[in-house]
């Protein structure tokens, strides 16, 4: 095959495709872009620095969970992956993003491992922290 045959055989094939990011879709024109976790939300002994228990006292699960959120100006679809817990993040304002971990992977060894991707065109600087969490185990 010709390279000018293979490049319009390429195009074609991504004004049609699509990429799947979780339950949602980003088209194949779309930029993805993927951020890691440096470690923001913890602190030296690999402890939440913030902790926010039980629904009551406005927490987002009734038990051990950490909140993660992707800040990423023009951001769409956005999607988390920590390895033993993933799945689609939810919108939760202009620009930002949340998942709720459940995973049992001691923080620390999280850093550089979990990781947001995202489509849309990057503006500013995106980022991926932990807001808080309530660390132990699940209350009942």
């Amino acid at each position: 095959m010709t390279t000018s045959l293979r490049r319009l055989a390429v195009a074609a094939a991504l004004a049609t495709s699509v990429i799947a990011i979780g339950a949602g879709t980003v088209s194949a024109d779309a930029h993805l872009t993927e951020i890691v976790y440096s470690g923001q939300g913890i602190d030296d002994a690999g402890d939440l620095e913030s902790v926010v228990c039980g629904t009551e006292n406005g927490a987002e699960a009734g038990g051990a969970y950490v909140l993660f959120i992707l800040t990423a100006n023009s951001g769409t679809d956005a999607f988390f992956d920590a390895g033993d817990d993933s799945g689609p993040m939810m919108q939760s304002g202009n620009g930002a993003w949340k998942f709720i971990y459940t995973g049992s992977t001691p923080l620390e060894d999280l850093v550089g491992v979990a990781t947001a991707t995202f489509g849309g065109t990057v503006r500013g600087n995106p980022q991926l922290v932990i807001s808080h969490g309530c660390p132990g185990e699940p209350q009942s």
